[in-house]
């Protein structure tokens, strides 16, 4: 731990010797310790008390808070007899802007609802004769490693102030800082938020202080459980320096994943940066980096850097469903701004686009009947008191409300330590027993700490439903069992999330997409080659095919026409030689050697006058072919086939030939002319 601070603390021994013996007096005048205590819920109230109405009550700014009138607070029928009034004083050692909205844990914000506990535990959790004052110690307004917070502490004690507990501070470097004096001083201390404190040892070595707020270690679970939910170990996380909430929250991540997650951290990509002098060419160079090494991006930055990145992912072609981006936005808060696509400028359109890939950490907030009339009272003494007003639709935050429970936290412990005869101003024995206990707020309801001392905040994953621009929740996380539960449903431009690594790997280094092996012709043929053969197979289907078709209902021996059935007359027809062809050759040599001496359809039918004859009913034109003495051959029937499927409008069609008995070629058979030869 880093004992800042602590050698000025030892020259000034003499002064805090004088004190420690006035700590000491108080601590003698109480009752010895106890070794265990059962810590049980506050009292139980009613939703008809005004449990927030201070307005009858002295409810001030100051040292102390001291109720001079009894209001309609609930009463404790049988309390315990206390013959003296003994005192705790608790230290607010907590930041304060002055005006600036940027700090969600500025004094003046939460001073309102620390009074209202006090007031309620002064009046309702402590037996009579204990109360309950305050001390407020301004300690400035930033939040960085060297800071005067103990300075701040020490003038506490120069002022004559002993402080029996610390509220704050804030910051979690503040907390680290004050740590080593309340150690030292053997006082507890109860930092809010401080989500980031404690990186610097294991989170038991800081034994005195106790967190009713959020922590930035459970927003680390939750992450991390969504990664082995999904299996994602490549991420580039982008931290911003220049924002305190989120560069503490970079070094929590950093810190736990490199003690914790090897497997992840030596393959995750930081990428720190410093918003207040980033621009759009550098998230562009992050973002075409990033696509090399994942598909996971976080971005710890403020709404306004994660909608610029968002948008420049878009028109990289980074939003399609194939990247998952998370951002943090804890709980609505100006400090830093609404996480929404809608902003009134040229970019909406894109934005609303981009937003559908980014997936949103906030805490899950539990509120009962009686927030409303807290936010109230809270908003009503901070203008009165301080003169600090809320915005019109500002919700009072998880912060505020956590200041309350740690002084509801305190004030529980205290009067069970009374009810067991044990010492009150025993600050380790304080500490202690505000560990590992569960007690009942009466805003937030029931509230855990954990064995460490830190409060278990529940946190929700959400996603945006892009039919209405909001986002909803689809995935709660329990700190209890490190568990995450499906709440609704995944708003997806692909329906689901991408994998860790993409199908060809991040640079198509995947030899699944990538044959190797082969150069690059031998590539090219393997490729042509299935081609070719796919054509030829489909060309040789096709001819077949065809073929098919135009043979079917075709007859083999369509040409061969009985001579019985013909009946012809003597009546000379028109020439068919004309009409099928030129040649004047006869139809075959004294051999009738009809395929080797051009003996073919067309010769035999060249200039021969023709007769008529009555076939099937027709008049039909034939010519004699007796005196060739021909027979039926394969070359004569293959040329019978070509000449038959010749149509022109100037020749006559072939119909078929006449057979005598005998098997001889009596008469060819055409298509009476009309016109004549």
């Amino acid at each position: 731990m880093d004992y800042f601070g602590f050698g000025w603390i030892f020259v000034l021994s003499f002064l805090l010797n004088n004190i420690l013996v006035a700590h000491g007096q108080n601590i003698s005048a109480g009752s010895p310790g106890v070794s265990s205590i059962s810590v049980t819920n506050s009292p139980s109230t009613s939703a008809a008390d005004p449990l927030f109405d201070t307005r009858d009550s002295n409810v001030t700014r100051g040292t102390t808070v001291v109720p001079t009138r009894q209001t309609a607070y609930p009463v404790r029928i049988t309390p315990p007899p206390n013959p003296t009034a003994r005192t705790l004083l608790v230290c607010k050692l907590i930041e304060r802007s002055r005006g600036d909205r940027s700090l969600f844990y500025d004094y003046d914000r939460v001073s309102s609802a620390i009074d209202i506990a006090v007031d309620y535990a002064n009046k309702q959790l402590l037996l009579n004769g204990y109360q309950i004052t305050t001390y407020y110690q301004d300690i400035g307004r930033t939040c960085t490693k060297k800071n005067d917070v103990v300075k701040y502490a020490l003038e506490t004690f120069t002022n004559g102030v002993n402080c029996n507990a610390y509220l704050g501070p804030g910051c979690g470097y503040s907390a680290d800082s004050l740590y080593n004096l309340a150690e030292y001083m053997q006082t507890p201390m109860m930092a809010c938020p401080a989500a980031g404190f404690g990186t610097a040892a294991a989170r038991e070595a800081y034994f005195m202080t106790t967190r009713t707020s959020f922590t930035h270690k459970d927003v680390v679970n939750m992450l991390l459980r969504f990664f082995d939910l999904y299996s994602y170990k490549h991420a580039t996380v982008i931290q911003d320096d220049a924002i305190s909430f989120y560069e503490q929250l970079s070094v929590t991540f950093t810190t736990i994943v490199r003690g914790t997650r090897q497997d992840i951290f030596s393959t995750m990509t930081p990428v720190p940066i410093r918003s207040s002098d980033a621009n759009n060419e550098l998230y562009d160079r992050i973002l075409r980096e990033g696509n090399s090494t994942s598909r996971v991006f976080v971005i710890f930055s403020n709404a306004s850097v994660v909608r610029t990145i968002m948008i420049t992912a878009h028109q990289l072609g980074m939003t399609g469903g194939d990247y998952v981006y998370i951002g943090v936005e804890l709980f609505d808060s100006q400090a830093w701004g609404k996480f929404t696509w809608s902003v009134g400028d040229s970019g909406d359109r894109e934005a609303k686009q981009a937003f559908e890939c980014l997936l949103l950490v906030s805490l899950r907030q539990n509120r009962n009947d009686y927030y409303d009339a807290f936010s109230a009272n809270v908003k009503r003494l901070a203008r009165t008191n301080l003169n600090y007003t809320f915005g019109a639709f500002e919700e009072i935050d998880p912060v505020v409300t956590s200041f309350y429970d740690s002084i509801i936290l305190y004030a529980t412990i205290v009067n069970q330590i009374i009810r067991a005869g044990g010492n009150v101003f025993n600050g380790v024995q304080i500490a202690r027993l505000m560990k590992d206990v569960t007690f009942d707020s009466p805003v937030n309801g029931e509230v855990r700490i954990d064995p460490v001392g830190d409060r278990q905040f529940d946190l929700t994953i959400k996603s945006m439903n892009p039919a209405t621009g909001r986002f909803e929740v689809f995935y709660s996380y329990t700190v209890i069992g490190n568990t995450m539960n499906l709440s609704g449903p995944l708003y997806w431009p692909t329906k689901s999330l991408p994998p860790d690594i993409p199908r060809c790997g991040f640079q198509d280094e995947n030899p699944v997409c990538h044959p190797q092996g082969l150069s690059g012709g031998t590539l090219a043929v393997a490729i042509i080659i299935p081609i070719i053969a796919v054509l030829v197979i489909c060309g040789l289907i096709g001819y077949f095919l065809l073929r098919s078709l135009r043979n079917e209902g075709f007859d083999p021996n369509w040409w061969n026409v009985p001579n019985h059935e013909l009946d012809v007359t003597g009546t000379k027809g028109g020439s068919m030689g004309s009409r099928v062809g030129n040649s004047k050759r006869s139809l075959g040599d004294d051999n009738a050697s009809i395929g080797t001496k051009q003996t073919d359809a067309t010769s035999t039918m060249s200039n021969m006058a023709g007769r008529t004859a009555t076939w099937k009913g027709n008049m039909v034109s034939v010519i004699d072919v007796t005196e060739k003495h021909i027979k039926p051959n394969p070359f004569l029937i293959r040329e019978l086939n070509q000449v038959r499927i010749i149509s022109h409008q100037n020749l006559q069609r072939l119909l078929g030939v006449s057979i005598s008995d005998d098997g001889f070629c009596v008469y060819l058979i055409g298509e009476l002319c009309q016109k004549g030869s």
